[in-house]
Order: C-alpha cells, then structure tokens, then sequence
C-alpha cells in the first residue's frame, strides 16, 4: 500500500531576521526606478538588459515542462549579481553608498527582531 508523503515546509525561525539573498521582479523594477512602467514593459526591458547588457539571469524556474530563466513575474535574481551589475553601473563610489544603506537597514532588522519585534516586507506581515 503507498503512502502520500508531504512535504515538510520550511519556515524560518519566528523574530529571525533573514539577509535577502534575491530579489523579486518588484525589487529589480525598484532598483531600476520605473515604478510606474507596465509588468509587460518591465518584463521586456529586463529580458533586453540581459541579453545586451550584462544584466544577471533570473534564477532558473520551471514553466510547464521546461525549466528556464527567462524573466517572469515569479522569477527570483541573487541579491549578489544585481547589486554587484548595479555598482558597476553607478559612478564610483555610488554603490558602495547603496551597500550600507542596505546593510543598515538589515542591521535595524535584525534588532527588532531581537526584541521582539516583526518586520514587514512588501506590505504583508
């Protein structure tokens, strides 16, 4: 007789505060400052920056049968290659600003979470 087995879900550890190790389609939109483009237009130019421009891959993601990393609403990038293609963009010295911003605002993180408190991203709890 089989068995269905579950998978277990991982959940990090309540008041844990996590690095961000990628970033979502909204987060690259952001950084690139065209909050107010369209996800079709952004989808585009993002596909276009990695093909002519060095920009970093999405991370492969399954489509149907296919896995692929083409950019899609659901793609996730490593944190590390899109800082790093955007400090080389920036004028030298405009990165390294952007990096401790980050890592400040991770810092605040983590010690909210050490007294308890929770932070929200993206808006959702």
């Amino acid at each position: 007789m089989a068995h269905a087995h579950s998978t277990p879900q991982l959940r990090p550890l309540p008041g844990l505060a996590l690095p961000q190790f990628t970033y979502s389609l909204s987060d690259i939109q952001v950084r690139l400052g065209q909050m107010d483009r369209s996800t079709r237009w952004l989808l585009s130019y993002v596909a276009k920056l990695i093909d002519g421009h060095g920009f970093p891959a999405p991370l492969p993601l399954q489509h149907g049968d296919t896995v692929d990393t083409m950019p899609r609403v659901k793609s996730r990038w490593p944190a590390a290659a899109v800082d790093y293609w955007f400090d080389v963009q920036l004028p030298q010295g405009g990165g390294t600003t952007a990096r401790a911003e980050r890592a400040a605002a991770e810092d605040l993180d983590a010690r909210a979470a050490a007294i308890g408190l929770r932070t929200i991203k993206g808006g959702r709890s």
